[in-house]
């Protein structure tokens, strides 16, 4: 008998999230999609 392992290889690069805009056009995006005032808020 023989014991089996799974090899998945080495674990993934980490993550950093964060909430600042990748770029300064996708800051621009965002912006652009909200609404322009509270009336269209709500």
């Amino acid at each position: 008998m023989s014991i089996q392992t799974d090899d998945f290889g080495a674990a993934p690069p980490k993550r950093v999230i964060s909430a600042a805009p990748a770029s300064p056009a996708e800051e621009a995006i965002e912006r652009a999609l909200r609404p322009k005032g509270l009336r269209e808020y709500v």
